[in-house]
């Protein structure tokens, strides 16, 4: 058999980096930096606790957290009642387990909005710069002048009380934070 007649096949001493294994280098360096700031680590673990204490509520709530029982009210904390009872009787630990839940759930919703809203109309405003970011900017600039809580009561009274309408008013408060940081990338 002739020399010829044999494929050479080239030696490979590395293999080929792809996108995704630099990504991942870049989150493990993120991941230890992390690891390090002992501050952020506790503001973690705070934040996943709540989240699964939420999610779990019907399975770690002692009592009905809407069910009164006068004859026990104002209880210091115990075993029955972890938290003790409020002027009503109710058991406090599980009001503020199934309470963490719509705070959550509020939290979530608002940001939502302020995201789905505010993404478009900061790159918008930074894409096509001129008169259309002046007025883009200056309407974000007017929102941006009421205090929130007024803004909140506005729209609720505007729209009536109810779980979303508080929620779409916080997230109308959002929408000119998250504009102008989107804006700001975009110029950039």
């Amino acid at each position: 058999m002739a020399s010829k007649d044999i494929p050479v096949i080239p030696e490979v001493t590395e293999a080929p980096r792809f996108r995704w294994g630099r990504l991942a280098e870049r989150f493990q360096d993120r991941f230890e930096d992390f690891r390090k700031n002992r501050l952020a680590l506790a503001g973690i673990i705070i934040v996943i606790s709540v989240i699964v204490i939420a999610l779990a509520a019907p399975l770690i709530q002692i009592h009905d957290p809407l069910q009164q029982d006068i004859a026990h009210r104002l209880q210091r904390p115990s075993f029955e009642h972890f938290f003790g009872t409020d002027h009503l009787g109710r058991d406090v630990w599980s009001r503020i387990v199934h309470g963490a839940r719509v705070a959550l759930l509020v939290g979530l919703i608002a940001v939502g909005i302020g995201v789905i809203f505010g993404t478009p109309i900061g790159a918008i405003s930074g894409y096509y710069r001129g008169k259309v970011d002046e007025v883009i900017m200056r309407i974000m600039d007017a929102v941006l002048c009421f205090p929130p809580i007024l803004m909140a009561l506005v729209v609720v009274t505007i729209l009536g009380s109810s779980l979303f309408n508080t929620m779409l008013a916080i997230g109308v408060d959002y929408i000119p934070r998250f504009a102008r940081v989107i804006r700001g990338s975009v110029l950039g």
